[in-house]
């Protein structure tokens, strides 16, 4: 009896060490060459140091003192709704890949829009998640396009986003109404990789477009829905400048954007589309400018500048909007 225990037991510890010798398997995209083998047991000696959990908050819903947030456990990052300040949070969405990002339906807050890929392709998706039925529902082609951009008209009934369906390279825009994937239609064909949706006239018949060439030169269009016809608002002629627009101005007669016009850093400036005035706001400002928004009243506008270039340095402002006088607090 005690033989066979004892067999039993180097049994197991064989098949144990062997389990841990096993080497982890190249995968067939990638190619190696003098790497030593690795063993798989090492998964669980760094594992501490690769899983992680934090979150961030995503979006705010419409009517309600409610929130989704993005939480990380373990490789994964999911959406979860807290539906009261220090509430818990509830999860919502169970997927192998990571949801991190998500938009409300501005309007009543019925659903929300995220994006998801496919076992990391990185061919983002749309989907819409009915907060009713606690449903996903797939928006986007479901193909090899990626989809995102997202930006709601100011009726709330529909989205305007960017696209490479067309032909899975060049950027396309395109408008749906989330609630009919029926009825998405492309307003802009577009040569290239680097277009964007800005941001919906006050009268939701024209978009605001972006057109990124490098990390030194982008331009911004006014898009006509109707027509499709594109016309170029910044810069006039081809420069190497950088021009990042955010949104219009509650009166609708203008759009704050950033730009590196004749400046070392992105300033924060106003663009008047009667005059072809652009006005600097932040030119006191030594530091580069990003990740602007309009309150809701139109009244101020709050940026985040990044000092010395070191993202734990960046700092939140807000300044009074008075165009054509530097304010911030």
């Amino acid at each position: 009896m005690n033989k066979i225990c004892l067999v039993f037991s180097l049994f197991l510890i064989g098949t144990s060490l062997s389990a841990q010798q096993t080497p982890i398997k190249v995968a067939e995209n990638l190619v190696t060459d003098g790497i030593p083998e690795i063993s798989s047991s090492i998964v669980s000696d760094v594992k501490s140091y690769t899983e992680s959990r934090g979150a961030s908050l995503v979006a705010w819903h419409p009517l309600r003192k409610e929130m989704l947030i993005s939480t990380r456990f373990a490789n994964s990052s999911q959406l979860h709704y807290v539906k009261m300040p220090g509430g818990d949070r509830k999860q919502i969405t169970f997927f192998d890949e990571p949801i991190s990002s998500g938009t409300f339906e501005p309007i009543r807050g019925d659903y929300f829009l995220y994006y998801k890929d496919n076992g990391g392709n990185e061919f983002s998706q749309i989907f819409r998640y009915n907060m009713a039925t606690k449903k996903s529902t797939l928006l986007s082609d479901g193909k090899r396009s990626q989809n995102g951009g997202i930006q709601w008209s100011n009726k709330g009934d529909k989205i305007a986003y960017s696209t490479t369906k067309r032909n899975g390279g060049d950027r396309d825009i395109h408008i749906m109404n989330p609630l009919d994937s029926a009825t998405d239609k492309t307003v802009s064909e577009n040569a290239g990789g680097g277009w964007g949706v800005v941001d919906w006239t006050i009268d939701d018949k024209k978009l605001l477009i972006g057109e990124s060439i490098s990390i030194n030169e982008s331009r911004l269009y006014m898009l006509d829905i109707a027509t499709g016809i594109k016309t170029r608002l910044l810069p006039e002629k081809d420069e190497r400048v950088t021009y990042e627009g955010f949104c219009f101005s509650k009166d609708g007669k203008g759009f704050y954007l950033t730009t590196t016009k004749d400046f070392e850093f992105s300033r924060l400036a106003y663009f008047d589309l009667a005059t072809k005035k652009l006005t600097y706001l932040t030119t006191s400002i030594p530091w580069e400018v990003d990740q602007v928004n309009l309150t809701e009243d139109g009244k101020q506008i709050a940026f985040v500048t990044n000092e010395n270039g070191l993202s734990p340095n960046n700092h939140l402002l807000c300044a009074a909007i008075a165009h054509g006088v530097e304010s911030s607090a």
